[in-house]
């Protein structure tokens, strides 16, 4: 069917010469390997026991982070430029002594587990690796502040976040003060230029095309290169 399709497509290519027609048969091939590449992506058979060694049997279950990093490795193995995985119940208004380390053990092993295989498989100074949220927490109590009930409220002028790998490096913030209990000001680096710079990691990896940035600039020493 594809093949019959592609030949019809090379037909109206003769007659019209549109240089559309050419783009439009590309466009279906790639989905059709896309497609079929799926299955065999999906399929965690063909990983050893050492892998589930490492990450443990959640690893083998849909819908566990631990299985969607796993995923997230053999996308980044079979050439994927873009990868991104998601893990819920960050939004920590209450009772924070529990939920947090909770949270915390439910990430740490397969985060830790990607960065190894990445590491082993040659792929951890190529790949870019950023963990954050939407938004930022304050860091004072929201509610009444209690040994075992307390939590943090959304923080719309922070957004932390961490990187490694990608040859990157660490951005240290200087000349800064509190203007309020919330709100740094005078930064030498706001997350609005650490976004920019993200986008230009994204130009990198993702597209041909350059991405128009009006008013950035680019804090200094941030990338490396090795040698």
């Amino acid at each position: 069917m594809l093949d019959g399709l592609g030949e019809l497509n090379r037909m109206q290519h003769e007659d019209l010469g549109n240089p559309e027609t050419l783009a439009r048969i590309q466009q279906y091939e790639m989905a059709y390997r896309m497609q079929m590449s799926v299955p065999e992506m999906a399929d965690l058979a063909s990983e050893p026991d050492s892998t589930f060694d490492r990450w443990g049997e959640e690893a083998k279950q849909p819908g566990k982070f631990q299985n969607a990093a796993l995923m997230a490795r053999r996308l980044v193995e079979r050439g994927v430029r873009f990868v991104q995985i998601y893990h819920r119940g960050w939004d920590v208004h209450s009772f924070a002594p529990e939920v947090l380390p909770a949270q915390a053990r439910d990430v740490d092993r397969a985060a830790w587990s990607l960065i190894q295989d990445l590491k082993e498989r040659g792929l951890f100074d190529e790949t870019l690796v950023i963990w954050g949220g939407e938004f930022g927490r304050t860091i004072y109590s929201q509610g009444r502040l209690t040994p075992t009930d307390y939590g943090r409220d959304h923080h719309p002028r922070c957004f932390s976040l961490w990187w490694l790998a990608a040859e990157s490096r660490v951005v240290l913030f200087t000349e800064r003060r509190m203007s309020s209990r919330t709100t740094l000001s005078k930064t030498r680096c706001t997350f609005v230029i650490s976004r920019q710079l993200f986008f230009i990691f994204l130009e990198s990896i993702t597209r041909d095309l350059r991405i128009n940035i009006v008013g950035w600039m680019l804090v200094s020493r941030v990338l490396s290169r090795h040698g």
